[in-house]
C-alpha cells in the first residue's frame, strides 16, 4: 500500500485484496521473487534464520550472518547489509519486535504474525501444480534451519587464512589479540558457543560437512585451534569469576589446546562427531 501513489490507488487495491492470508503471503513473496538474485538470496537467508532459529539472535547478528558470502575470506563493515534495507526487502513478512531490545540494547526482528512461519513451513509440501510453484524455494524446515545455522557458523570460524602459531613467549598475547578482533563481529560469539551443540553430522548438507571437515582437519589448523581455545575458555568455570585472572586462564587453555596430544578428534568426539575428521 505504501508504494501506491494516491489514495484512489490504495482504495482500488483494497477492493482487490487476495481471498486468504496465504494468498496474501503468496503475493508478497512474488514481489520478493522479482528482486535480483543477490537480494533474493539475502531475503531467503533472513527468513530461514527467523523461521528456524533455535538461538536468540539480534537484528544486527542476523544482518552480519547473512552478509557473509560463501567464497569470502573476510567480512568488512561496508559489506554488511543495513537493518533498514533488510526490513524493506522482506516487506510485510517481518517487523521489529515489540518486546524491544535485549542483550545490551540490541534490536530484534520477528515475523509480522505467527502465520508467516506456518505459511513458510507449508511451502515445503506445496504441489508442483500450484499456481505459483516457484515459491517453493522459499520453504523452510527445522532441519534446513539447523544445517544453515551450522553452515554460517562454520563459515565464520574458517573464513580467515591465519598463519600457523609460532611457539614464542608472546603466543598468549598474539592469540588474545586475534580473538579480540574476531569478537568485534556480533555473530562470532554465537558461532563459537552454539553451533556444535545443535549440529548433527548425519543431517548436514554437503557444503556444511565440507566446512566441518576443514575445521576439524587432522593437521590441526589455526582455525581449529582458535575455535577450540575460545570455546573452552568461554566454558571454563573460572572464566566468569571476578577474582580470576582471565589472561592466566587463557594461557592455560592455549597451552592445553596447542599440546601435540590434543587433536581435532578430541573435540569431534566431545560433540559426537567422530565421522567428521
Amino acid at each position: 500500500m505504501c508504494e501506491l501513489p494516491t489514495d484512489r490507488a490504495r482504495r482500488e487495491a483494497l477492493s482487490k485484496l487476495p481471498p486468504s492470508l496465504y494468498a496474501t503471503y503468496d503475493q508478497i513473496l512474488l514481489r520478493i521473487d522479482g528482486y535480483d538474485d543477490t537480494l533474493k538470496r539475502l531475503v531467503k537467508k533472513a527468513i530461514l534464520m527467523l523461521a528456524t532459529s533455535f538461538v536468540s539472535l539480534s537484528f544486527e547478528e542476523i544482518c552480519e550472518a547473512i552478509s557473509l558470502e560463501e567464497d569470502a575470506t573476510t567480512l568488512e563493515d561496508d559489506e554488511i547489509v543495513k537493518e533498514e534495507e533488510l526490513l524493506r526487502w522482506c516487506s510485510s513478512l517481518v517487523r521489529v519486535s515489540k518486546s524491544g531490545s535485549f542483550n545490551g540494547g540490541k534490536t530484534r526482528i520477528q515475523f509480522a504474525h505467527f502465520t508467516v512461519k506456518e505459511y513458510l513451513h507449508s511451502l515445503k509440501t506445496r504441489n508442483s501444480d500450484h499456481e505459483y510453484p516457484q515459491l517453493k524455494e522459499y520453504a523452510v524446515s527445522h532441519e534446513d534451519g539447523i544445517d544453515f545455522f551450522s553452515f554460517l557458523c562454520l563459515r565464520f570460524l574458517t573464513m580467515e587464512d591465519i598463519e600457523r602459531f609460532s611457539p614464542t613467549r608472546d603466543t598468549t598475547r598474539a592469540i588474545s589479540c586475534i580473538l579480540a578482533q574476531r569478537r568485534r563481529r556480533t555473530f562470532y560469539e554465537p558461532s563459537v558457543l552454539t553451533w556444535a551443540v545443535y549440529a548433527t553430522t548425519s543431517k548436514m548438507g554437503d557444503r556444511t560437512r565440507k566446512l566441518l571437515r576443514k575445521l576439524l582437519h587432522p593437521s590441526k589448523k589455526p582455525a581449529f585451534c582458535l575455535w577450540a581455545i575460545d570455546f573452552i575458555f568461554c566454558h571454563h568455570p573460572s572464566s566468569i569469576e571476578a577474582s580470576s585472572e582471565p589472561i592466566m586462564i587463557l594461557s592455560q587453555v592455549i597451552a592445553a589446546v596447542l599440546r601435540p596430544e590434543f587433536t581435532p578428534l578430541h573435540m569431534a568426539a566431545a560433540f559426537s562427531m567422530p565421522d567428521a575428521c
